[in-house]
């Protein structure tokens, strides 16, 4: 029986007695702190700035603000930087007057740049009044301008469940050179979405289905998986394209990855490691690649407006 297991898995379980050194709590933190650095790009003066006031909410869309508080002490710890005392602001007797947010796309490209989920990052950034900037050479204004730019994001600070029933679904396959159009980034001043689509929520960490039958042997196998990253505006590049399904955009978005599921797997490749990149293309479907990963492959990640979201996931074994 075949197991199918990915390399970067986030459901650890976190040590909440305060007993432990904080050296053995950052050790379990590990996913967390791998998640944090690779979806932030300065994460240590984020983490200054996110431990300056006790959080509810967390930019992250698979971290919740108890996990990212502490993932961030552990950051700040790593590099010998001392963690702030969490302060609660006093209560104001107005609103903080600010100018009224306008479109500006050099901090578009800052926070795109900055938070590999730019309109999580952004939706949390608008719940409440903010009075420090998490990205170094941007003031608060400057953060409020370059999301305006930015579509909104219904988000949860809540991880996602663990497990998803995968309901098999027919597909089309599709070649790698359909799947998207590379479009350079324009002057608008505001994205507008072309295309609208059922979201039912952030997929889950970690997806098993039962008795899966292989397309090109007939065996069947047990799947688990788990993953990797997640974003928009890029898609996978490198490696090399083993197969691909596209799904109807009207799908929700766990309909359509619960599709792609059952296709990985009736797909997957013996012996090699394979790569699952579920996105969604501006204006068109549902995309998932299946990708090779031989030894000494090297996978990136390449900038795509039409790609709304993305998913990418790593097979291990």
């Amino acid at each position: 029986m075949k197991s199918l297991a990915f390399i970067y898995s986030v459901l650890v379980a976190l040590f909440t007695c305060s007993a432990y050194a904080v050296s053995e709590e950052c050790k379990e933190l590990q996913p967390y702190l791998r998640l944090t650095n690779n979806h932030i790009t300065h994460p240590v003066y984020f983490c200054k700035y996110y431990l300056l006031s006790p959080r509810t909410r967390s930019p992250l869309l698979h971290v919740d603000a108890t996990t990212l508080t502490s993932a961030c002490k552990c950051i700040l710890t790593q590099h010998g930087v001392d963690i702030p005392t969490p302060k609660i602001s006093p209560a104001v007797s107005s609103p903080v007057s600010r100018p009224a947010p306008q479109c500006n796309t050099k901090y578009r490209k800052l926070i795109r740049k900055s938070f590999y989920e730019p309109r999580a990052f952004c939706a949390y950034y608008h719940a409440s009044a903010r009075f420090h900037s998490p990205v170094p050479g941007a003031t608060v204004q400057n953060i409020i301008d370059g999301c305006a730019c930015i579509k909104a994001l219904s988000t949860t600070t809540e991880v996602p469940v663990e497990t998803l029933t995968v309901i098999p679904t027919e597909s089309t396959d599709v070649a790698r050179s359909d799947t998207f159009t590379n479009t350079p980034e324009t002057s608008t001043a505001v994205d507008t979405p072309v295309n609208t689509f059922t979201d039912s929520g952030p997929l889950p960490l970690t997806t098993e289905i039962a008795h899966v039958v292989n397309a090109g042997n007939s065996q069947t196998y047990d799947m688990t998986l788990s993953m990797l990253t997640s974003g928009n505006g890029s898609y996978m590049n490198g490696g090399q394209v083993y197969n691909g399904a596209s799904f109807t955009a009207t799908l929700a978005t766990t309909e359509a990855f619960a599709s792609c599921v059952s296709y990985a797997g009736a797909y997957q490749s013996a012996g090699i490691p394979l790569m699952v990149n579920f996105f969604l293309q501006t204006n068109n479907n549902w995309q998932c690649i299946l990708v090779r990963t031989d030894e000494g492959d090297e996978l990136s990640w390449a900038a795509a407006d039409a790609v709304e979201c993305s998913w990418a996931f790593k097979e291990e074994g």
